[in-house]
């Protein structure tokens, strides 16, 4: 999916079915897929929700990339250094005048004000809430005045 899909669609539901439609053969070549299955859109639901989610982490690579080499505050460096960086090859332009968009700027500060105001961090992951729970207190020790950390 990586070098199929150009980055610079919104999301994934608005990427036209002729990128989309690759996809599930592709799977096939790795895994025993059969459509006889009683449960086969299921597994179409499941390779897309995979997908949706390989998407957006992707977008967000190449945002966050976009950021460290100018980005909003140097948009002709950015464009300079993506032309030359091979992950952003595909429509380096589109995705550039993408993240310009007032829309997708707009989109963008109502969530980072969004999450801002979570009171404790996101527990689906690796690190089990134990694991959260204990940084956490850890955090909150250190920002304790009087405290000595040693």
């Amino acid at each position: 999916m990586g070098f199929n899909v150009p980055p610079y669609y919104g999301c994934w539901e608005n990427i036209p079915k002729a990128y989309k439609m690759p996809i599930p053969p592709k799977f096939g070549e790795y895994f025993h897929l059969d459509r006889s299955w009683p449960y086969w859109h299921e597994v179409l639901s499941s390779i897309d929700n995979e997908c949706k989610r390989r998407y957006k982490d992707r977008k967000s690579r190449h945002k966050q990339h976009f950021k460290d080499v100018g980005g909003y505050d140097d948009v002709e460096k950015a464009k300079k250094i993506h032309q030359k960086d091979k992950m952003l090859q595909h429509g380096i332009y589109k995705l550039i005048s993408h993240f310009l968009n007032p829309k997708h700027i707009e989109r963008s500060k109502k969530n980072i004000a969004n999450r801002a105001k979570y009171l404790y961090p996101s527990l689906q992951g690796s690190s089990s809430y134990a694991n959260h729970r204990y940084k956490r207190m850890n955090q909150e020790t250190k920002e304790l005045p009087g405290i000595i950390d040693t």
